[in-house]
């Protein structure tokens, strides 16, 4: 996904606080997950209209990267790996498949699977257990369809399917190219971790494409957890 803002070199990771609300049943027991850079500075939103007339596709996640120049990406709470490795057209690429993910719009709670693309490295393997304390890896600017340095992260229902995606409109040698659009808008489900020590904050690019943002300014009131 095309980027402007230039990320610098992986440096050592943040620590992440060891508390996490999980839950396997119930919307009241759900997790819920955190944005994946403690210090977010998101440049493109899901399905908006200026990234649509600018390349010609509509973008199916979120475009961040850092704005206190940090490159590690967390995983956002409970899970485990599904996929890891190198895409010809997306990079190094992590996807994971997140447990009784609770959305804050429908109010609901269902497992989902996220899709990280464009990363410079991933530390995690298939099958690994993870929460909101492992890195995955650091952004990066990697893969065809990535122009600078950032993550872009998508979220999608269709957990029998996590490498597909409505993202590419034709298969990598890893991620199948979707029909059918199962996505979630992301700023459905992520929240920001406030207290230390993640002390995650959230800004939102202003750069706009004939008029209308990459990024919608409602980002910035994602709902706040401590």
């Amino acid at each position: 996904m095309p980027q402007t803002p230039n990320a610098p070199n992986p440096v050592v990771p943040e620590g992440h606080n060891k508390s996490h609300e999980t839950g396997t049943s119930t919307p009241q027991t759900a997790q819920k997950l955190l944005l994946p850079i403690n210090k977010c500075r998101i440049t493109a939103s899901y399905k908006t209209h200026a990234y649509r007339a600018r390349f010609g596709f509509s973008h199916f996640g979120i475009d961040m990267c850092s704005f206190a120049g940090k490159t590690t990406i967390y995983a956002s709470g409970n899970g485990e790996v599904v996929r890891a490795g190198l895409d010809n057209l997306l990079g190094n690429i992590v996807v994971v498949r997140y447990e009784n993910v609770y959305n804050h719009q429908t109010k609901a709670a269902k497992d989902v699977i996220a899709r990280y693309f464009h990363m410079a490295s991933f530390n995690v393997a298939v099958g690994q257990k993870i929460n909101k304390d492992t890195v995955l890896g650091q952004y990066g600017n990697t893969g065809k369809y990535s122009a600078g340095a950032h993550l872009h992260i998508e979220f999608d229902a269709n957990t029998k399917a996590p490498l597909s995606s409505k993202t590419i409109g034709k298969s990598s040698n890893i991620i199948t190219a979707a029909h059918n659009d199962t996505m979630i808008d992301p700023a459905e489900i992520l929240h920001i971790k406030a207290s230390a020590p993640d002390n995650q904050e959230i800004k939102v690019d202003t750069s706009v494409y004939s008029g209308q943002p990459y990024a919608s300014p409602e980002l910035a009131k994602l709902p706040v957890i401590q």
